[in-house]
């Protein structure tokens, strides 16, 4: 396991090379801004496999669940 969410491209297998939108606070200065607190991320947020272009929303970077 390459993260400690087991999340691998689904085109090519990578797994360190895997970005993904998040949604941030920030707060607003008259020199730019400064990122508020943590960050957070979705099943459906956009995620990007830089290893080889595939896209998709996280879930389809995800593990299969198990039952």
């Amino acid at each position: 396991m390459s993260n400690q969410f087991d999340m691998r491209c689904p085109q090519c297998g990578a797994t360190d090379q895997i970005k993904i939108a998040a949604e941030v606070t920030i707060h607003l200065l008259p020199d730019g801004s400064d990122v508020v607190g943590d960050h957070s991320w979705g099943s459906e947020s956009f995620t990007l496999c830089d290893a080889c272009g595939f896209e998709g929303e996280a879930k389809h970077f995800m593990p299969p669940r198990q039952e």
